[in-house]
């Protein structure tokens, strides 16, 4: 398989014309993936009605390939909203697109943008079932907090830092 580049990927913000296309992304990941992340059709509508949500269609240029979710003014540490931190939400990456590099460095582009923008950490759980994205947190550069939010290892990755 050819591996992408970083220049191949871009976010396409979800519209009548891409929403089925999106939506069915979910339908194409292993079992064992499937019971880890919300299908992208419940994620979009909790984007919808969720304040200071960002959603967006991942794409390998023309092609949907996946799907990333952030929340804005995380209240993982002290329980009081800062609006320096970001909590990716939800991230998937469809099966034929997984092993090309498409989920690094569409991660990799959303943390440079993060940090261009002034944000301070970088959040993010997993669980840690068969499956789990957690290595690849790790190699994207997150370290394991070592408290759990909802069942799920919390994951940092301090953006000042980098």
């Amino acid at each position: 398989m050819k591996k992408a580049k970083e220049s191949d990927i871009r976010f396409a913000e979800i519209s009548r014309r891409n929403v089925y296309d999106i939506m069915r992304l979910s339908r194409s990941l292993p079992p064992e993936q499937q019971n880890l992340v919300a299908p992208n059709a419940v994620s979009i509508v909790e984007g919808i009605y969720t304040p200071n949500s960002w959603f967006r269609g991942i794409y390998e240029r023309d092609i949907p390939a996946g799907f990333i979710m952030l929340s804005f003014g995380s209240e993982l540490d002290s329980g009081i909203p800062n609006k320096n931190d970001v909590f990716l939400w939800r991230y998937m990456i469809a099966a034929s697109h997984q092993g090309r590099n498409i989920g690094l460095l569409a991660l990799k582009k959303v943390i440079r943008q993060l940090k261009e923008s002034g944000y301070l950490h970088f959040y993010t759980s997993c669980s840690m079932d068969e499956g789990s994205p957690y290595p690849f947190y790790l190699k994207c550069g997150f370290i394991d907090t070592g408290k759990t939010l909802e069942d799920e290892q919390l994951l940092k990755l301090d953006l000042c830092h980098l």
